[in-house]
């Protein structure tokens, strides 16, 4: 359940950084766009950024950090990236 929840939280957060445009982030301050071909690896920056860009503490560091963050594996994470990006 922890998992589910952690998930959902790191979708949400997808999700929110999503608002405010369609267009796929410069500087990774925004994740990726569903269906986009490069939504993957710009929502993966996004996440791996996500303590510099005040997110999250800074003592979560990179795509793992995210993970630790929320009880998640680095595959996790990743499975999540890819739902979002799929529009899941």
């Amino acid at each position: 359940m922890k998992k589910f929840i952690a998930s959902c939280v790191i979708g949400g957060a997808l999700i929110l950084g999503s608002v405010g445009g369609a267009f796929a982030a410069d500087n990774q301050t925004r994740p990726g766009t569903p269906g986009d071909a490069n939504c993957v690896g710009q929502t993966n920056a996004f996440l791996a950024q996500a303590a510099k860009n005040g997110l999250i503490d800074d003592a979560f560091n990179g795509i793992g950090g995210v993970g630790r963050a929320f009880g998640l594996s680095t595959q996790q994470v990743e499975a999540v990236v890819q739902a979002f990006c799929n529009g899941q």
